[in-house]
């Protein structure tokens, strides 16, 4: 797999280190948290409501809610109806970094989760004083230096049993939807793309990505159920629910679905593949979107409670879409 864009002439973008960035200033903007990150996720239910922010290479999903408790790579996936989904792989993630207001910049009280190279994974906005007061009470004594905060860091690799694993069209069949998800934490689904060419032409095969649009116009159209991933190596964000809006400018396209909208940048996809692949028994259509870098940005498939009707018409849409020659 060319690890370069094509598109870009073989450039090899890098991502900044928000997190240098954020600590500037001795801690004048942010301050670090000496807890292991997920001990923070795991508060986070306790917020009532809240903005959260998943973030990757190419895609954004912005949700309006609570949080559901944090579930670890390899459980079952578990969506509680109104209640924001997170999968989390503890040894891709670095530290939390606690914002606090600038009058100035009139923004709310924050965290912010890091990577072990400081690249901003997830972010937590509250929208109220009465939650300010229970984050503030969850940090209490907590807010130091990025040494401090780095000796509470997530456990070394390893320390958990679940690890990125070659895949195929049947490894998940005594698994649920959360194995497929789960594939994009730690590496950024690099594994799972190289996988893909192996699988067969009938478990899957690319698709033009300037059908991307109109395929999820005419999902909005039919007001279809889907469930949607959005992640990178250290938590993903699921979301399911009723594609209610679809709206393009320039090379942005935002998917709203309820209280979330996730935000694709087009010029930044690079294949978008179909997948055909058992899961707990059920045989589920997954859309794949990948970047120039072999990372898997977001996937859709059909809700697991939707009408039987439109997973059907989820399956038959997704197959009758022209396909792409077969690459490596």
């Amino acid at each position: 797999m060319e690890r370069r864009c094509p598109r870009r002439t073989g450039c090899p973008r890098e991502r900044a280190n928000a997190r240098r960035v954020s600590t500037a200033g001795n801690g004048l903007f942010a301050k670090a948290i000496a807890l292991p990150v997920a001990d923070v996720l795991g508060q986070l239910p306790s917020l009532e409501h809240v903005i959260s922010v998943t973030r990757n290479t190419a895609a954004a999903m912005t949700t309006v809610g609570r949080y559901a408790a944090p579930q670890r790579a390899g459980a079952p996936l578990v969506v509680e109806t109104g209640r924001m989904c997170l999968r989390v792989h503890p040894e891709s993630l670095g530290m939390t970094l606690f914002a606090e207001p600038v009058a100035a910049h009139r923004k709310p009280v924050s965290l912010h989760f890091f990577d072990r190279d400081g690249i901003v994974l997830h972010e937590t906005y509250l929208t109220s004083i009465d939650e300010d007061s229970k984050l503030d009470m969850l940090i209490s004594g907590r807010a130091g230096g990025e040494a401090e905060a780095r000796s509470g860091a997530a456990p070394a690799p390893g320390s958990w049993t679940w690890q990125p694993q070659l895949l195929s069209p049947l490894a998940g069949l005594h698994a649920d939807a959360g194995f497929h998800v789960d594939s994009i934490l730690g590496d950024n689904g690099i594994a799972r793309r190289a996988s893909l060419p192996v699988w067969g032409e009938g478990s899957a095969w690319q698709i033009d990505v300037s059908d991307l649009v109109g395929l999820f116009t005419l999902l909005k159209e039919a007001w279809m159920p889907l469930g949607i991933a959005v992640g990178n190596l250290g938590l993903v964000q699921y979301h399911q629910g009723e594609i209610d809006g679809v709206k393009r400018s320039g090379n942005l396209v935002q998917i709203s679905s309820k209280h979330s909208n996730v935000t694709i940048s087009l010029d930044d996809i690079e294949e978008a593949w179909i997948t055909h692949v058992e899961a707990g028994g059920r045989r589920e259509h997954i859309l794949e979107l990948y970047d120039w870098r072999c990372h898997c940005i977001a996937q859709f498939k059909d809700a697991d409670d939707g009408d039987e009707n439109l997973s059907i018409f989820w399956r038959q849409i997704l197959s009758t879409l022209p396909r792409l020659r077969a690459v490596s």
